[in-house]
């Protein structure tokens, strides 16, 4: 049975946000012909209910940072001022600030947005030779090592999202939240 985190939030936002890239056409009515966005849509509202984020048109700004106590984000801000003392770069008011959990959010999760793109650059390749051959799989070796250490992003995403790091079974997202029980391979595949 499958387990959802709060990095779940994450990765349904980007695979929303890479079908339909604009939030201001994140509604049920836009996207109801379109079952692939439709569903997608649904799962990440549904996740973004059950982590207490807000509306999913709404998450890259960060703003349900100040549902929690400042207290509560304490291990993310240990860890950033672990870092910033390690490269000896100075303490700001900002990390003391429900303002620098946001920023820190929004910056790294803009991030994350851009580096989805690169990631799934060689996905519609099925077929190569040549130089074109050469040009993906060389793009294919960079994205494994990117994809190997995007934790580093993905860790403090997280621990924004839920510092209490919560968790939810598939069952109980499906009956206390409406999560759509879908497999959204095959109904991309249907959809193709």
């Amino acid at each position: 049975m499958k387990t959802y985190t709060a990095r779940e939030v994450i990765y349904a936002y980007l695979g929303l946000k890479h079908l339909c890239p604009n939030p201001k056409d994140w509604k049920i009515s836009k996207l109801s012909g379109n079952p692939p966005r439709l569903y997608r849509l649904q799962q990440l509202n549904r996740l973004c209910d059950a982590f207490s984020v807000g509306p999913s048109t709404e998450f890259a700004k960060g703003r349900f940072v100040r549902l929690h106590l400042l207290a509560d984000y304490r291990e993310v801000l240990d860890l950033a001022a672990r870092e910033l003392v390690t490269n000896k770069v100075g303490l700001s008011e900002e990390l003391f600030e429900h303002d620098g959990v946001e920023y820190l959010f929004k910056e790294l999760l803009d991030y994350r947005t851009n580096l989805d793109s690169a990631l799934r650059f060689s996905s519609g390749v099925l077929e190569a030779s040549g130089l074109y051959y050469f040009a993906h799989h060389r793009i294919k070796r960079l994205n494994t090592k990117i994809c190997d250490n995007v934790d580093i992003v993905e860790d403090v995403l997280e621990l924004i999202l839920s510092p209490i790091r919560e968790k939810f079974s598939a069952q109980e997202l499906i009956a206390e939240y409406g999560f759509p029980d879908v497999d959204l391979s095959n109904i991309d595949a249907d959809w193709m």
